[in-house]
């Protein structure tokens, strides 16, 4: 019973991790967001927005910088595009 709770949660996990946008059952076009903070900015335009005081991961093809404090975690491209934001 255990194995099988703990495979469901990893399972979910992955899910979660490969498509977030689909998971959270929504899909943000480009061009929109959160005030400011829209799908297709750059970086910097993200960090002058949200400030300095996030946590960088570098995943495969693109990578996130997580804002704790404002329960925000922003995925950017390989060309430092933000392809998706995730509230936590």
């Amino acid at each position: 019973m255990k194995i099988v709770v703990i495979l469901n949660s990893l399972i979910h996990l992955f899910v979660f991790i490969i498509f977030p946008h689909y998971v959270l059952g929504q899909i943000i076009e480009e061009g929109k967001g959160i005030g400011e903070l829209t799908l297709g900015i750059k970086e910097s335009k993200t960090i002058e927005i949200l400030g300095d005081n996030y946590q960088r991961r570098i995943l495969n093809d693109y990578y996130e910088l997580e804002y704790p404090d404002k329960h925000l975690i922003i995925g950017f491209d390989s060309g430092s595009i933000v392809n998706y934001i995730l509230i936590k």
